[in-house]
């Protein structure tokens, strides 16, 4: 349902547009080269190899999920609050997965410590160490994705 919008009293409208700049990889961009983004769609080879598309495109949730499936193969250039938007959505998703990482750390450490102390009393010690360094990796995955920031 991006493609139209319908008011209250039942008129149908076109979402607003948005005059997008979006610099994609070498690779990416000659797939669009095919595809038609927009009709003033705009392309300019940058020294790096890299392409910038310049267009006036729907401002919808598709185009937000078209550019996130692109990864790291574009970067939205403009306007400043798309800008923004995508970032925040790639920030929130590489927090997630940090998040993982350390309570994976975490799971293993603790696995490892309880195998290690089910082995014999001599190896306490040592389960007790993989304990402490499974906790540590996790408190130090939750200290990097922290960022002074409003709260959610």
């Amino acid at each position: 349902m991006d493609a139209l919008s319908v008011t209250t009293s039942g008129t149908v409208t076109p979402p607003a547009r948005l005059k997008v700049q979006l610099l994609f990889d070498a690779e990416t961009a000659v797939h669009l080269e095919e595809s038609p983004l927009s009709e003033d769609r705009r392309s300019e080879r940058q020294t790096d190899g890299r392409v910038l598309f310049r267009a006036t495109v729907a401002n919808t949730q598709r185009l937000r999920w078209w550019l996130l499936g692109f990864g790291d193969r574009v970067e939205v250039l403009g306007p400043p609050v798309l800008r923004e938007e995508i970032a925040r959505t790639l920030s929130n998703a590489v927090q997630r997965y940090h998040a993982e990482d350390g309570r994976l750390q975490l799971l293993s450490g603790l696995r490892q410590g309880a195998l290690a102390r089910h082995a014999g009393q001599g190896a306490v010690e040592g389960g007790e160490q993989l304990i402490e360094q499974g906790l540590q990796a996790a408190f130090e995955g939750t200290q990097q994705i922290r960022r002074p920031g409003p709260e959610r």
